[in-house]
């Protein structure tokens, strides 16, 4: 059974694009992102894991893309994991737009 984006993302995939532990090993295990690049034909380097949680954190980091990581709360718990932190889909949105 699919998992639910719980951040606000889930209209921008179609349903195939969103993978739950009935299809790949749980987070952080990589298996999921190494999934979607395949059928992306996409690397980790053209890829971005966006996500609220350590697990979404870790799970980037060990399929080699980028992460960003996205608290509501603003305590950003692990920016060693993050390669940018922003409070709301609003402000990464301003974020890409300012690069």
């Amino acid at each position: 059974m699919p998992c639910t984006p719980q951040i606000g993302l889930k209209g921008y995939f179609t349903s195939d694009a969103i993978l739950g532990r009935g299809e790949a090993a749980p987070k952080p295990h990589p298996e999921g992102i190494e999934k979607l690049l395949v059928a992306w034909r996409s690397a980790p380097d053209e890829t971005v894991m966006v996500g609220d949680y350590l697990f979404d954190l870790q799970v980037g980091r060990a399929a080699g893309t980028a992460t960003i990581h996205v608290d509501r709360n603003g305590a950003f718990r692990w920016p060693e994991l993050a390669d940018l932190a922003v409070a709301t889909l609003d402000e990464l949105a301003e974020e890409i737009a300012a690069m």
